[in-house]
């Protein structure tokens, strides 16, 4: 899953440019701003998980994919038509970051 590791930074970058509502037309792929939300912020959360190493990262990003049918190239075409849309990528990274944000404050 290494293509999706060297697209994390663009997204991030890609995702911070400007404020707007977020649509829900579909990405390509097949892939909806919702389910990309979603996929975005179980990556993020594996991404930030301090208890796994490398091996286990990997391994945790291939799974949140095949569960959710999504490849690393989707996400990469994802990223590159959010590119041309700043205000849509401002929207969709503001909802990646309310959603960790909230599950964090969480009680378990």
């Amino acid at each position: 899953m290494r293509p999706f590791v060297a697209v994390a930074p663009l997204l991030s970058a890609l995702l911070l440019l400007t404020p707007a509502g977020c649509r829900r037309e579909e990405l390509p792929g097949g892939l909806t701003d919702s389910s990309f939300v979603s996929t975005m912020v179980e990556l993020r959360r594996i991404r930030e998980n301090a208890t796994l190493d490398s091996t286990e990262r990997a391994q945790a990003r291939e799974a949140v994919l095949r569960r959710r049918r999504v490849t690393p190239k989707q996400l990469e075409q994802a990223a590159a038509t959010l590119a041309d849309d700043p205000a849509r990528a401002s929207a969709i990274w503001q909802a990646v970051e309310r959603h960790v944000t909230e599950s964090e404050s969480t009680p378990e």
